[in-house]
């Protein structure tokens, strides 16, 4: 006959009943779902950690080359046929280079002026047929050895300089 001397307990394999399958069956689901949250959780905080590195790297970068570009006001400004952009908070010229047909223009026609291109354009001609007419006039004009050597004389008067020049006599 044996004699019992002791209650002792281990971990021998057990058969496990058809409601233990389907609860451990449960418990594998939910685990899978909490396994794939976390993970997409962690792709996530992953790309946020790349972006907040950029973000790090760019402002050392900027922190150590002293100066960032940033929108700054400016003014243009023709001299002759030279166009300057100038900062308006330094007053740096920050370009220069020949003018374009178009910005020369501009200063002609300024943005807020009551004229519009088609009537500047309009006078110009205007102008130009005038001043040709008035050439071929003098062209024309008989020669009078009097009146050219008194139109030679110098006058302080400078409407009369201003005809000369123009090739008209003051009225």
């Amino acid at each position: 006959m044996r004699e019992k001397i002791k209650d002792e307990t281990r971990f021998l394999p057990v058969q496990l009943t058809e409601e233990e399958r389907a609860k451990l069956g449960e418990d594998i689901a939910d685990l899978t779902a909490e396994i794939v949250e976390k993970q997409a959780r962690m792709a996530a905080d992953k790309d946020r950690v790349k972006v907040l590195d950029g973000a790090r790297a760019q402002k050392s970068e900027t922190r150590r080359r002293g100066w960032e570009d940033r929108t700054v006001r400016c003014e243009a400004f023709l001299d002759g046929t030279m166009y300057f952009l100038v900062r308006v908070d330094t007053s740096e010229v920050v370009e220069t280079r020949p003018a374009t047909p178009e910005e020369r223009q501009a200063v002609l026609i300024p943005p807020d002026s009551p004229i519009s291109a088609d009537d500047l354009r309009r006078a110009v001609k205007v102008a130009t047929v005038l001043d040709v007419a008035d050439r071929l006039l003098a062209e024309n004009e008989p020669k009078n050895p009097v009146t050219d050597a008194i139109s030679d004389y110098p006058s302080s008067d400078p409407l009369a300089t201003h005809a000369k020049k123009r090739g008209k006599k003051k009225e």
